[in-house]
């Protein structure tokens, strides 16, 4: 059995780059850390977290392997898929942003609204 990895080490990454350092991005290996992404161009942030879930025993030691995480605005999904649409912000952003999703979900979807006002009626042939 092996010790979970200390939770400095996992926010090593996000650590480095909230701090200017520019640390590589490799496509499908997701750090641990807080961001937003957009669904859509333009569309609203959304809050993000990535961590790593450690099954660990009462002696503290790993049981299952260690496996990295995703939770975009509350759904969980594949921490892999959607690693290369995040942009890394501070846990306390990460907080400010899910603050305000819930005091103002009434009015904020996930995807962009079309507006179709514009778009002229079609006249039917014939008419």
């Amino acid at each position: 059995m092996n010790e979970p990895t200390p939770i400095m080490r996992l926010l090593r990454w996000h650590r480095a780059f909230m701090r200017g350092d520019n640390p590589d991005r490799h496509d499908g290996w997701p750090e641990c850390g807080w961001y937003k992404m957009q669904r859509v161009k333009n569309g609203p942030w959304l809050p993000v977290e990535i961590w790593c879930d450690q099954k660990i025993d009462e002696h503290g030691l790993l049981i299952d392997d260690e496996v990295i995480r995703a939770r975009v605005w509350g759904e969980e999904e594949d921490a892999a898929e959607i690693w290369t649409y995040l942009k890394p912000i501070s846990r306390k952003e990460f907080e400010n942003l899910t603050e305000y999703r819930l005091r103002n979900q009434h009015i904020l979807q996930d995807y962009q609204s079309i507006d179709l006002s514009d778009i002229p009626t079609p006249i039917p042939n014939g008419a």
